[in-house]
């Protein structure tokens, strides 16, 4: 599944991906949701580029349960970025981080 250019303002959870799947999330604005801007779940592989993801009241972005997305070329800003330790270099590297907070636990940012 591919999601292009589409905003989500104001959602629950903006964009939820769970199990295996492989999706594609370019260019879309994910703001001002009362939970996680995208929350992906499971061994997903998502491919997530180009996005602007801003004031999220969770995390802008959260990979959880063994799900590990390519973040590429996002604008992440006043949100938490809740990804495993492992890319944390690679994300603060491809993406541009605007007053990003910092989770309290393990080395996420």
């Amino acid at each position: 599944m591919e999601v292009d250019d589409v905003e989500v303002e104001g959602a629950g959870i903006g964009i939820e991906i769970r199990g295996a799947a492989s999706p594609v999330l370019r260019a879309d604005s994910i703001h001002d949701c009362s939970s996680d801007g995208v929350l992906i779940l499971g061994g997903s592989q998502a491919w997530i580029s180009h996005n602007d993801i801003r004031r999220n009241k969770g995390a802008g972005l959260a990979a959880r349960d063994g799900a590990r997305p390519v973040l590429l070329q996002n604008v992440f800003e006043k949100n938490v970025v809740d990804v495993p330790a492992e890319p944390v270099a690679a994300v603060k590297d491809q993406n541009l981080l605007v007053d990003v907070r910092r989770r309290q636990r393990g080395s996420r940012f």
